[in-house]
C-alpha cells in the first residue's frame, strides 16, 4: 500500500472511532415504539397451506398432458367425425335395399260399362335393391374419405405434441417462479436482519432513524416484491392444473428434469421429417391431396348398377300381375355439368400446391429453429454461468457491507445498495436458470425429441 493511502486509511479509521465515541456519550433517545402488527413472513409453505396443490414431476405432467387435456379429447372427436364420414362416402358404392309401399284410396271405382279398370282400395309394395357395378368416383370420394382419416389422426398426434410441449413450459414456469420465491425470501431475511440491527443500533443511541427508515423501506420493498412472486407463483400453478385437466392447482417437485440436461444439436431435414410430428402430419396431408388429385379422373367415368324390384299389387290390372319382379341395368354418363368436375379438379391441384408449400414452409422453419435453439443452449449457458458468478460477487459484497456497517465504518446506504444488488443478481439467476431449461426444451422440441 501506498503510504499516501496507509495514511488516508488511518484517519479515516480515527474519524469513525471518534464518532462512534460521541454518539456513546450523548443521551439515549427514546425507544421507537415497535409496529402493532409485524409484516407477514412470506413463504412457499405458507402458500402451500393456502391453496394446496399435488406436486408432479416433470415427465408426469408432460403425460398427462398428453393424455387427459381436453384438446386431446377434441382431436380424438375430429377423428371419429372424419369416420364416420367415410362411412358415410362409402355407402354409395354398398348395395341400397328399399321398401316401398303405398295404399290407395278412391272415391269410387274406376270402370267403363261393367267392367272395372280400377278398384276404390288398392294395395301394392315393392322391394327395390341397386347394387352399383361400375362407381369410379364414388370409389374415389370413399378413398378420399380414408385420407382425410390419416390426416385427422396426424393432426390428433401433433396437438399431443404440442401440449406435451407447453405443458413441459408451463412445469418449467412453476420451478421458476419457486425459485424466485426463494431468492425473495433470502433477501426479506438479510432486510430483517439489517431492519432490526438498525433498530437496535437506534435504541442503544449509536444510531440514527434515517439509518432505521431506510432499512425498513427495504424490507417493505422486498415483501412487495415477494407478494408479487406469490401472485405468479398461483397463477402458473392453475395454468399447470389445467394443462394437465386436473380440478385444482399443480405443483412442481424440485428435481431436475434430466432430459434438459444433455448436448442440443441441429437435426437434418431427413431427421426432422421422421421425428417431428408437425412436419409429419403436413406430409400426411400432401400425400392426401396427391392421391385425391390423383384420382379425380374417376368423375369423368359412367356409372352402371343394377337394380331388381320384386313387387306386389293388389288388386291386379291387366298390365300388373299381383306378384312380380323386374330387372335393370342402368348406364349413367354425366356429359355436361357446368364445368363442375373441371372446377373440382382445379380445386384438388390448388390443395396439392398449398400442402407441399407448407410442407417446405414447415420444414424450412424447423431447421432455422434447430440451428437457433444450438446457439440458444450455448448463450443461455454462458449467460448463466456469468449470472452465478455475479450473484456470489453481490452476496460476498453484501456480507463486506454488512461488516464495515457493524463495525461503524460506512453508512447502511452502503448497505441497502449491497443488498438490492445481492437481491436482483439472485433474480438474474433464476432468469437465467430458467432460460437454460427453455433453451434446451426449445432444442429438443425442435429437433424431434421431445416429448
Amino acid at each position: 500500500m501506498r503510504p499516501r493511502d496507509a495514511l488516508a486509511a488511518a484517519g479515516a479509521i480515527a474519524l469513525v472511532a471518534a464518532a462512534a465515541s460521541a454518539r456513546a456519550d450523548e443521551p439515549a433517545p427514546p425507544p421507537v415504539a415497535e409496529p402493532d402488527r409485524a409484516p407477514p413472513k412470506l413463504t412457499t409453505s405458507g402458500l402451500d397451506e393456502r391453496a394446496p396443490a399435488r406436486r408432479v414431476g416433470f415427465r408426469e405432467a408432460v403425460r398427462a398432458a398428453m393424455a387427459r387435456n381436453p384438446q386431446i379429447k377434441l382431436a380424438e372427436l375430429q377423428v371419429r367425425r372424419a369416420e364416420a364420414l367415410v362411412e358415410q362416402a362409402r355407402a354409395a358404392s354398398l348395395p341400397r335395399v328399399t321398401v316401398n309401399a303405398a295404399y290407395t284410396r278412391l272415391d269410387a271405382d274406376r270402370q267403363i260399362g261393367d267392367r272395372v279398370l280400377q278398384r276404390e282400395d288398392a294395395v301394392g309394395a315393392n322391394l327395390n335393391v341397386a347394387l352399383p357395378l361400375l362407381a369410379a368416383a364414388s370409389w374415389a370420394g370413399w378413398y378420399r374419405a380414408t385420407g382425410n382419416v390419416r390426416t385427422f389422426e396426424a393432426a390428433s398426434a401433433d396437438v399431443r405434441r404440442t401440449l406435451g410441449i407447453t405443458a413441459a413450459r408451463a412445469w418449467l414456469a412453476v420451478v421458476a417462479q419457486r425459485r424466485a420465491l426463494e431468492a425473495q425470501e433470502r433477501a426479506i431475511a438479510a432486510a430483517r436482519a439489517h431492519a432490526d440491527f438498525a433498530r437496535s443500533r437506534f435504541q442503544g443511541g449509536v444510531g440514527n432513524r434515517l439509518d432505521l427508515v431506510r432499512a425498513e423501506q427495504d424490507l417493505a420493498q422486498s415483501e412487495a416484491q415477494a407478494s408479487t412472486v406469490l401472485a405468479a407463483l398461483a397463477q402458473s400453478r392453475e395454468a399447470l392444473g389445467v394443462l394437465l385437466g386436473e380440478a385444482d392447482a399443480v405443483d412442481a417437485t424440485d428435481e431436475a428434469p434430466p432430459e434438459l440436461s444433455g448436448a442440443a444439436r441441429a437435426a437434418s431435414r431427413e431427421e426432422l421429417l421422421r421425428k417431428r410430428q408437425d412436419l409429419r402430419s403436413l406430409e400426411t396431408r400432401v400425400g392426401v391431396a396427391e392421391r385425391s388429385s390423383r384420382y379425380g379422373y374417376t368423375d369423368f367415368i359412367p356409372t352402371l348398377s343394377a337394380v331388381a324390384t320384386p313387387f306386389y299389387a293388389n288388386p291386379a290390372t291387366p298390365t300388373t300381375p299381383t306378384t312380380g319382379w323386374s330387372a335393370q341395368l342402368v348406364l349413367a354418363w354425366p356429359v355436361y355439368e357446368g364445368g363442375l368436375r373441371y372446377g373440382q379438379q382445379r380445386e384438388r391441384e390448388v390443395a396439392v400446391a398449398e400442402a407441399r408449400t407448407a410442407l417446405e414452409a414447415g420444414a424450412r422453419q424447423a431447421e432455422a429453429d434447430g440451428r437457433a435453439a444450438t446457439a440458444t443452449v450455448k448463450h443461455a449457458d454462458d449467460a448463466l454461468a456469468a449470472s452465478r458468478r455475479a450473484s456470489e460477487l453481490a452476496v460476498e459484497t453484501l456480507a463486506l457491507a454488512t461488516t464495515a456497517y457493524r463495525a461503524g465504518a460506512s453508512t447502511n446506504i452502503e448497505v441497502l445498495d449491497a443488498e438490492r444488488r445481492a437481491r436482483d443478481a439472485e433474480a438474474l439467476v433464476v432468469v437465467a436458470e430458467d432460460g437454460a431449461r427453455r433453451a434446451r426444451l426449445d432444442a429438443l422440441a425442435a429437433a424431434g425429441a421431445f416429448p
